[in-house]
């Protein structure tokens, strides 16, 4: 499934199709997607690429009605970039094309972009194959117990070849050389070491650094150990630089991040980062998730139908249960009335009438939380969707319609045609009726 340009592994995800047929008997179809970063909307034809896989559920139709209206949806995720970033710059020492026996100076910042304490802040950087590392290089840039680190681990907060071949830093204020210590919510440290490239590695290869961070999410409860992690890769004779786990694209001095990536900033996509759960309700010890949407209709608008989705990668055997929040309103347990799964990373979709609760909430911000997803990973998701029918004043007739499906995406050159039936077009006579009741033969 496509956050970025050009994914590169197959994503199992949920679709919804609206068919919205207006006054002059035109239809469009809107597909519902769910990323790791966001909710968004792609394709406007249903034909799509992708490889078709164990468990796909055809389309059908879930909601269908004749009425002076429209359906709208509104959803979020609940799995995003993990609570502590990595950014990466490389830079060639000696400049022009990158060349055997030149000094590449990496620096690494970790930021804590969450709302809560990150604690036991590690990070491990395994020396990049082809080159040798500098000694003596290990210097803690800005931050807590900033200033240059010795390569023994017994002494301050960096070392080198402990394990071998590895630098580490614990990171934040209480680090000792043992373990690392507390970065609040907003903090930032940077770091930096050397490498030199070794003598005979060819023009064209890769030199790649991969840097691991671990800590411990206090804001989650129980609160949970959680991991990030950024590529960085520069091209031997040349000055490219580039990041993600291929070596996509990229320019020269440019920050690795998951929130530049997931802001669009970058072209990168969601395979090369760790997803992490969210949970926004303020309430650790209701809710193992959490994210909202805000729902607005418009004025005079009558809730006709309301369908709750949910979807995400995890085998856990309460997948098929969320809490629902309305607006103003508590958690309740929600139980699938439709639960379809795909053996792919253990990708599943939930269904839940919710028209009952949307016509009494109306208008406002609803919460969803406890969509089961996997612990951080790469090729991680969970979001939801909330679709509503809705009569308004002054809306053209319309045939409103709602498929629903679950279906295998991936990037590949095979077209996978989705069969759609059961479409009513609305007579010609309909567009002549555009106020409801005034026509005699409505239905």
């Amino acid at each position: 499934m496509k956050l970025f340009p050009q994914p590169r592994s197959t994503k199992t995800l949920s679709r919804h199709l609206k068919s919205n047929y207006g006054q002059r008997q035109q239809h469009r179809w809107l597909i519902r997607g769910l990323s790791l970063f966001g909710a968004f909307l792609i394709g406007l034809v249903a034909v799509f690429y992708g490889l078709p896989a164990p468990a796909d559920t055809a389309f059908s139709i879930r909601y269908q009605t004749n009425d002076t209206g429209n359906i709208i949806f509104v959803g979020n995720t609940v799995s995003s970039c993990p609570m502590v970033d990595i950014a990466i710059t490389g830079t060639d020492l000696n400049g022009g094309n990158l060349a055997t026996g030149d000094t590449i100076e990496y620096v690494l910042t970790v930021t804590n972009n969450g709302s809560a304490s990150a604690t036991g802040v590690a990070l491990t950087n395994v020396r990049p194959t082809n080159t040798t590392y500098v000694a003596g290089s290990l210097v803690i840039l800005t931050g807590p117990n900033a200033g240059a680190k010795t390569d023994t681990n017994t002494d301050d907060q960096g070392s080198f070849g402990n394990p071998a071949n590895t630098v580490r830093f614990f990171l934040g204020t209480g680090a000792t050389n043992a373990a690392g210590g507390t970065l609040t919510a907003g903090q930032s440290t940077s770091m930096r070491f050397r490498v030199t490239v070794n003598g005979g590695t060819g023009n064209g290869t890769d030199i790649t650094n991969t840097t691991n961070v671990v800590f411990t999410n206090q804001g989650m409860s129980p609160v949970t150990n959680q991991s990030s992690r950024s590529v960085f890769t520069m091209d031997v004779g040349s000055t490219t630089t580039a990041f993600g786990l291929d070596g996509i694209g990229g320019s020269a001095g440019l920050q690795v991040s998951c929130p530049l990536a997931q802001a669009g900033s970058i072209d990168a996509q969601n395979n090369d980062y760790l997803a992490a759960m969210v949970d926004i309700d303020g309430d650790n010890t209701t809710t193992l998730n959490s994210s909202s949407a805000n729902l607005n209709l418009p004025s005079g608008a009558t809730v006709l139908w309301a369908g709750l989705y949910w979807m995400g990668s995890s085998n856990n055997g309460s997948r098929n249960q969320v809490k629902f929040r309305p607006p103003g309103g508590v958690y309740s347990t929600l139980t699938a009335t439709s639960l379809y799964t795909n053996t792919y990373q253990d990708s599943y979709e939930g269904f839940v009438d919710v028209t009952t609760q949307v016509q009494a909430a109306g208008n406002g911000t609803y919460f969803l939380g406890d969509v089961r997803v996997l612990p951080t990973t790469v090729n991680n998701f969970g979001g939801w969707s909330l679709v509503v029918a809705y009569r308004a004043p002054g809306e053209p007739p319309r045939n409103l319609t709602v498929y629903d499906g679950f279906l295998n995406i991936a990037n590949a050159a095979t077209t996978l045609n989705i069969p759609i039936s059961g479409f009513i077009a609305p007579p010609v006579w309909l567009s002549q009726c555009p106020v409801r009741g005034t026509c005699p033969r409505w239905r």
